[in-house]
């Protein structure tokens, strides 16, 4: 949402797409940020902002089916599930998809931003017990002043599913939201007694700030390590937490009336596929999606024209979503505010005279610069390999590839190359 007010308010019509009936995503289930800031105040008023922008469209329940062209020409199919009163792009057509609706919408750039979800763990009696929740989970108790929990000795285990084999990489947020809300529970004037059990405390910046406070209130920490996990046994009523403290070096057994369990960010891993699929873009080895370069282009993809942001790159807070978004819309604002785009130098070009129109070309381009097309010609048509040059990245493959030699890569033609190596053979045997 902020992208896309940032580019509407740039003078350019934006298509917000959502897969769920409404705005907000993951933001809307916190109760306060990790500074300690009621996200429903801001949330509500960027959801106002956006649904009475002129310039943005927004479409609910709907997903992206189908894409083709590429920068500054792109043409999308959205499949709708349900109508929405807020889409008011025309219908082209009826779909068979369990009634769902489709529509064809026109854009120069897009803006990745499909999120990411909270894992359900299948540990600690998750779903075994009604008193083990995730931290998700949790926020409904926040979110209404803890009133109704009746628990007087909590128990918190972090990086339930984070940095172990299967999910190596860390999931940010989820020691500062521990910290945050334990010192909403102290401060809600509840006699409770909060453990939390973490492998390392990673409040960084100005929210170890947070961590001196919960631990002025009386938060204990306890540390664990992944070869000695956290063991939770269920005897009579009763929750038994069983850790291994490293200071004492003894194994302790804590009772817990609640257990609230720091779930690890996991990627929508089928979506994100179709959506790298569709716009040709990767993903890294946990299904997040793979910015260009970390420092040199954090928010571009190298497919051109295509820029990600939020929780769909990794795991982070609403503020970094806030400004990754932010960036994303800076970028793709110098785009679509040219009204011509300059292409290198350096891309593939094809000789007519001796293609033979083969598509290994086609094949085996990654950005998919290369058809074979039907050519006209004098009394009829002839099928030839065309570049197009705004897709072409220069990266050699097509030329690499082709059998005929009908391609080279403008500054690096057969010629070229042909004449350097024999100008240093020519050097070395003087």
């Amino acid at each position: 949402m902020s992208a896309a007010l940032d580019i509407a308010g740039m003078g350019y019509p934006v298509h917000l797409v959502e897969k769920t009936g409404a705005l907000g995503g993951n933001a809307a289930k916190l109760s306060t940020s990790n500074l300690g800031r009621p996200t429903s105040p801001y949330l509500n008023e960027l959801i106002d902002k956006v649904n009475i922008n002129p310039l943005v469209t927004i479409y609910l329940n709907t997903t992206a089916q189908s894409t083709e062209g590429y920068v500054g020409n792109f043409k999308t199919t959205l499949l709708t599930a349900a109508a929405s009163p807020t889409a008011a792009a025309p219908l082209t057509a009826a779909a068979d998809r369990g009634g769902g609706l489709t529509r064809e919408i026109e854009h120069g750039v897009v803006v990745v931003a499909t999120g990411a979800n909270e894992r359900k763990p299948d540990e600690y009696l998750y779903g075994n017990d009604g008193r083990v929740l995730t931290m998700l989970e949790f926020e409904q108790y926040a979110q209404v002043g803890f009133s109704g929990l009746e628990a007087k000795k909590v128990v918190m285990i972090q990086c339930v599913g984070s940095r172990e084999a299967e999910r190596q990489y860390c999931s940010r947020v989820c020691c500062n939201q521990a910290v945050k809300n334990t010192i909403l529970l102290k401060d809600s004037e509840q006699d409770v007694d909060v453990t939390i059990l973490y492998r390392d405390i990673r409040t960084y910046g100005l929210n170890e700030l947070n961590y001196r406070e919960a631990r002025r209130k009386g938060v204990k920490f306890i540390r664990y390590d992944v070869e000695h996990k956290p063991n939770v046994t269920k005897e009579g009523d009763k929750l038994n937490v069983t850790v291994f403290e490293p200071l004492l070096g003894e194994t302790i057994v804590l009772e817990a009336d609640l257990l609230v369990l720091s779930s690890a960010i996991v990627p929508d891993a089928e979506n994100n596929k179709h959506i790298a699929q569709m716009f040709k873009v990767p993903l890294n080895q946990e299904s997040f999606f793979l910015e260009a370069h970390v420092k040199l282009r954090p928010v571009d993809f190298a497919t051109e024209g295509v820029y990600l942001c939020g929780l769909a790159h990794s795991p982070k807070s609403i503020k970094e979503s806030i400004i990754q978004g932010r960036a994303a819309a800076g970028r793709a604002a110098t785009v679509i505010s040219k009204d011509q785009l300059e292409t290198e130098g350096t891309i593939a070009t094809v000789d007519p005279n001796l293609c033979a129109a083969c598509g290994d070309c086609q094949q085996v381009c990654a950005y998919s610069a290369i058809e074979v097309q039907d050519l006209p010609v004098r009394g009829g048509t002839v099928r030839r390999a065309v570049v197009n040059g705004v897709l072409c990245k220069g990266c050699g493959t097509c030329s690499a590839t082709c059998r005929c030699g009908a391609i080279d890569v403008s500054g690096f033609s057969d010629k070229q190359v042909i004449s350097e190596i024999e100008y240093l053979l020519r050097r070395r045997a003087m």
